[in-house]
């Protein structure tokens, strides 16, 4: 039996591939919801590692602030690099642990009890609200009376929100408190935490093992660019996470201060939301703002436009000072780019998605960015966007005088044969018309 020609070997495979790939889609596209449902039930096995990956990631730049800049310091004999890590990971979690408390202690409490008020006094507030719209309206028209007789089915609605989140919020503290009602989610994240100091404390030798993979399969070049572009992911999500983390965390306090000061109700919880919601960019300021003022508003509606003016103001505030100051540039995209991944990866994953959505686009935005620079910079033409502003203003740059490309050079070989060959048959149509 004669064996194939080891040149068309690869071809053969390349085509396999791509058939089994186009088969899978395929697949894929006719069983949509079991696929689907495949993939939840493995994210499901394999949440506790999601848990442990995370929470690894948001702790690892306070572990490496303690054991490189602090513990780093320390010059001794004998590096004691294992013991600055071990102590590094207990101090960071003492920390974590010391936060969790002390919102367990102090700020769940507040938050409990303010919508257990909310809770007990929604229906006088209701009430109360349509005494002040009709006191503002001699005669309502039929949309005002329309409102006015939907309110009794909002307060419905919103007192049965209110009292399953407080029923989480209630089960949440005495899973902490006591260990009751464990649930599966409580269970994976304390699984998820257990995993999360395995790869802190090896986090080295897991990539070195990546590394060792990464160049067993690919080009030593290939892998340069990978090392490259996993750094500058890696930096990018770290960066934003903990800039957005700390930045949301100080419009929280700000909120809170003001709203004491001015002595309105619910401070504690309304920041919380306020805060909680500010992790969404860009749009997060107002997604907090709508709840936080309808409950102000069913309290007091001069209390809630007041709240709504502060909040536009903070909102201001922490978009050109608190926002750039903490951030910088770590995403490097404008504002049309934010909102496109906002928008783009909050429709396809949710709240996770309009939350990680705008370093995902940013390190894609990156590496396509590069490639279109290297490729234009190959082909001689400048990498400024200001240069293609305008019709007719791409100049080749000076170091590309004189070159051509392979096409170019193609084109002038094909140019150079055909005048070679007219002018061979010139001197034959000449001797034709003498004879």
């Amino acid at each position: 039996m004669k064996l194939p020609n080891k040149q068309v070997i690869p071809y053969f495979i390349y085509g396999i591939a791509a058939v089994t790939i186009c088969l899978l889609i395929a697949l894929l596209l006719f069983n949509l919801p079991a696929a689907w449902n495949a993939v939840k039930y493995i994210i499901g096995i394999l949440s506790p590692f999601i848990y442990g990956f995370a929470i690894a990631f948001i702790f690892n730049p306070v572990m490496n602030l303690l054991e490189y800049r602090l513990f780093g310091l320390i010059k001794t004999k004998k590096p004691h690099k294992k013991l600055w890590r071990v102590i590094s990971l207990i101090i960071t979690y003492i920390f974590a642990l010391a936060v969790v408390s002390l919102i367990l202690l102090f700020v769940t409490p507040e938050i409990i009890k303010s919508i257990s008020s909310l809770i007990s006094n929604l229906e006088n507030y209701v009430n109360n609200l349509s005494d002040w719209i009709k006191s503002i309206f001699d005669n309502p028209n039929e949309y005002v009376q329309k409102f006015i007789d939907a309110l009794p089915d909002v307060r419905k609605s919103i007192d049965k929100f209110l009292t399953e989140t407080l029923t989480n919020i209630t089960n949440l503290q005495s899973v902490f408190e006591f260990g009751k009602g464990l649930t599966s989610g409580i269970l994976n994240f304390i699984l998820g935490l257990i995993i999360s100091i395995y790869i802190l404390l090896d986090k080295d030798r897991f990539k070195a093992r990546f590394k060792k993979l990464i160049y067993a399969v690919f080009h030593p070049d290939t892998t340069k660019k990978m090392n490259y572009w996993f750094s500058y992911t890696s930096q990018t999500f770290t960066k934003y996470i903990s800039g957005k983390l700390f930045e949301s965390l100080i419009i929280g306090l700000i909120c809170f201060i003001f709203m004491t000061i001015f002595n309105w109700p619910y401070a504690v919880l309304i920041s919380v939301v306020v805060a909680i919601t500010n992790l969404i960019p860009f749009f997060g300021p107002f997604i907090g703002a709508i709840p936080s003022a309808l409950i102000l508003f069913v309290n007091n509606p001069w209390t809630a436009l007041w709240f709504i003016i502060f909040i536009i103001a903070l909102q201001q505030l922490d978009g050109n000072v608190i926002g750039p100051f903490i951030l910088g540039d770590s995403v490097g995209l404008s504002a049309f780019w934010i909102i496109f991944s906002i928008v783009f990866f909050g429709g396809i994953f949710g709240i996770p998605g309009m939350f990680l959505g705008i370093p995902v686009f940013a390190v894609i935005y990156a590496i396509i960015k590069t490639l279109v620079d290297k490729h234009l910079e190959k082909n001689g033409l400048p990498t400024e966007t200001s240069e293609y502003m305008t019709v007719n203003a791409v100049r080749y740059n000076k170091e590309y005088n004189g070159k051509q490309t392979k096409k170019k050079k193609i084109g002038n070989r094909l140019k150079e044969m055909l005048e070679m060959k007219s002018e061979t048959q010139e001197p034959e149509k000449e001797e034709e018309k003498k004879e």
